[in-house]
């Protein structure tokens, strides 16, 4: 499981965003696993996100895809940030489970998803 985590406890940085592969959290399990058993049954591919925007999550299950770049991306005229997600294309039996976590105090008017 990869992590990135810019959390900066020895700074005085704010918290941004955290993200790991194939992670829920506990509170989030029924839910996460209830959304993923939708997509298993319709057999779903492509990418489909799952959004908890008051909790500061996001999602994210891709089909076709290996590995991802997540981002923070703030807008000063706006006064908040946006995540950005690049997929890398993979095999067609590939997938992705994708957790990131974010400060909504700072982020986010928004998620945009790039497919590579």
């Amino acid at each position: 499981m990869a992590v990135i985590n810019n959390s900066n406890e020895d700074s005085d940085k704010p918290f941004i965003l955290s993200t790991s592969y194939d992670s829920v959290e506990p509170e989030h399990e029924e839910l996460v696993d209830e959304w993923l058993s939708e997509i298993v049954v319709k057999d779903d591919s492509g990418v489909l996100n799952f959004s908890l925007k008051d909790e500061g999550y996001e999602y994210i299950y891709a089909k076709g895809f290996n590995d991802a770049e997540v981002s923070f991306i703030y807008h000063e005229r706006h006064s908040k940030g946006k995540l950005e997600t690049v997929l890398k294309t993979g095999d067609i039996n590939d997938s992705l489970l994708i957790q990131v976590k974010y400060n909504n105090e700072i982020c986010c008017s928004g998620i945009g998803i790039v497919t590579e």
